[in-house]
């Protein structure tokens, strides 16, 4: 009976010490972890297309023009590929590690007649971007009353 006793208060002892352990492992990886996600982000996007041997863009810095008139927003969300920036004999087109070569190929031949180069950009920049081309539709609400009952008005 004693070492049963004995083997209770040590499990019992032991079972708060591992919850201990586990919170003191949660709070240094709560801690540790970058308070900055888009920049992590960029990060991890930026080492990417240094070991695919692509440009990088981090598209925070650059001012965002567009040009609806290039690709339309359908094909844009098709292809996961953004003009960033175009001029009468240049292209210069945002990509995402989603955007395959038959795309990036397409694009070369589709504007032959201007000098085009390509950029890996974050999910996040395409998202950025994609919200300035076909930005959310805003709910407007109609024929809203409040009730008349004084035991339902708000206070």
């Amino acid at each position: 009976m004693g070492d049963e006793y004995n083997n209770r208060v040590v499990h019992s002892l032991t079972i708060p010490a591992q919850r201990l352990a586990y919170k003191v492992l949660m709070l240094y990886t709560i801690c540790s972890m970058s308070q900055d996600a888009r920049r992590d982000e960029e990060r991890i996007t930026e080492r990417r297309a240094s070991v695919l041997s692509i440009a990088y863009i981090d598209t925070t810095a650059l001012p965002k023009q567009l040009y609806p008139e290039l690709i339309d927003v359908a094909e844009m969300y098709k292809i996961r590929t953004i003009p960033l920036q175009a001029d009468a004999h240049n292209l210069h087109f945002g990509i995402t590690t989603t955007t395959s070569q038959q795309t990036i190929t397409g694009l070369k031949n589709r504007f032959a007649d201007h000098r085009v180069a390509f950029s890996l950009i974050s999910d996040a920049g395409y998202s950025d971007y994609m919200k300035l081309y076909d930005p959310p539709k805003k709910v407007i609400y109609q024929n809203i009353s409040l009730a008349s009952d004084p035991r339902l008005q708000l206070r």
